[in-house]
C-alpha cells in the first residue's frame, strides 16, 4: 500500500500556541487555507482508493481544498484524531509541563495504538491501493515511528507530506518525510 500521510493546514490555535489536542476542532487561519490550496494542487494528479481524515474541523477544512480534484470517499476516523491534551487542551505551550502531565491526557503509548489500528484497517481494506491520511502533528509522528521502526521525532509541518509503502511483512520504504515543497516560503508556518 501506497500511503501518503498529511497534516492539516495551520490554525488559529497553532498561531497562538494553544494546545488544542483532540477535544477542540480548530478553524484553520488565512494561511492555513492557503496552504490547503496549494496541498490540493500538489495532489490534484494522484489517484486514491481510500481518504482517512481525522473527524476534527481542522483536519476536514484542509480535506475540503484537496475534495476539489477527487471524488473519492471519505472515511472519517476518530482514531486519526491528535493527542488528548487532556487539561491542557485550551491552554498555551509555555503553560504546559508534559513532564508532569495531567492524568486525564493521552499517553504516547495510547495514542501509538490508536495510529497502529488506523495503519492496520487501511493495509487491510486497501493492500494494494494508494491511501491518503490527512491527520495531525503528534498522531503523525506517532505514525511514521511505527512505519520507520525509529525513535526519532518527526513532527509534521502544516500541510507537510509524508509518502510510504506500507507492506505487510513490515519492510516498510519511506519515499519523502515532511515535504512542504508545494509553500512558498511566505506560507511555511514559524510554530508546530
Amino acid at each position: 500500500m501506497k500511503l501518503i500521510l498529511v497534516r492539516h493546514g495551520e490554525t488559529l490555535g497553532n498561531i497562538k500556541r494553544i494546545h488544542e489536542g483532540a477535544r477542540r476542532h480548530g478553524r484553520l487561519s488565512a494561511k492555513g487555507k492557503a496552504q490547503a490550496q496549494r496541498l490540493a494542487e500538489r495532489l490534484k494528479t494522484m489517484t486514491f482508493d481510500a481518504i482517512y481524515c481525522s473527524d476534527l474541523r481542522r483536519a476536514k477544512q484542509t480535506l475540503t481544498a484537496v475534495k476539489q480534484h477527487h471524488k473519492t470517499p471519505i472515511v472519517y476516523l476518530k482514531e486519526l484524531r491528535e493527542a488528548d491534551a487532556g487539561d491542557f487542551t485550551g491552554k498555551h505551550h509555555d503553560e504546559a509541563d508534559w513532564t508532569n502531565p495531567p492524568k486525564n491526557a493521552e499517553t504516547t503509548s495510547q495514542v501509538r495504538t490508536r495510529a497502529h489500528h488506523a495503519l492496520e484497517r487501511a493495509l487491510k481494506e486497501h493492500p494494494r491501493g494508494t491511501v491518503l491520511f490527512v491527520s495531525h502533528g503528534f498522531l503523525l509522528a506517532s505514525l511514521i515511528k511505527i512505519i520507520t521502526g525509529d525513535e526519532k521525532d518527526h513532527l509534521h509541518h502544516n500541510t507537510a507530506v509524508s509518502i510510504f509503502e506500507i507492506n505487510k511483512d513490515k519492510k516498510h520504504k519511506v519515499h519523502l518525510i515532511n515535504c512542504c515543497e508545494h509553500l512558498p516560503q511566505e506560507l511555511l508556518s514559524q510554530h508546530a
